[in-house]
């Protein structure tokens, strides 16, 4: 009879061991998954920086291209214009958010934007990744700062 109740005991404690270390190895590796998950989340919000921050320089680009800056601009003057794009690259609006001070100067910038109508690249992206594009480049504000020039 004691030899039975210490066999009970002894399986007993056994059965509970090897539970505690199935619930470790489970937690083991639902942290390793999540840490997985995390460091693959990083990654890919770097590759969308990095993406983002190119198509940021082709519109810098472009517009810079465009813009024909008035005689009354000057150093230290900015206009901050607010853009919004279709999917397709199309500039759909373009106006100031915060303006120079300087009607000609708002103008010029809003016309620099504008006078592209679209972005061809953009439209790519639009339809190759149009998460980025809704989060980065549906709407999104261009600054206008000409410090070239005299002041």
């Amino acid at each position: 009879m004691r030899r039975k109740k210490a066999e009970d005991a002894a399986k007993a404690k056994a059965e509970e061991q090897a539970r505690l270390e199935a619930l470790q190895e489970e937690l083991q590796r639902q942290q390793e998954d999540e840490l997985a998950a995390a460091l693959a989340s990083e990654d890919a919000m770097l590759e969308e920086a990095e993406l983002v921050s190119s198509y940021q320089d082709l519109i810098v680009a472009l517009v810079q291209r465009n813009w024909t800056r008035p005689p009354s601009a000057r150093n230290g003057m900015s206009a901050t214009v607010g853009v919004e794009m279709l999917p397709t690259g199309e500039i759909h609006n373009a106006y100031i958010v915060e303006g120079s001070g300087d009607e000609a100067f708002d103008r010029s910038a809003i016309r620099a934007v504008k006078g592209l109508g679209r972005i061809d690249e953009l439209g790519e992206l639009g339809r190759q990744n149009p998460a980025v594009f809704e989060r980065q480049f549906r709407k999104f504000n261009f600054v206008f700062k000409p410090t070239d020039l005299r002041r």
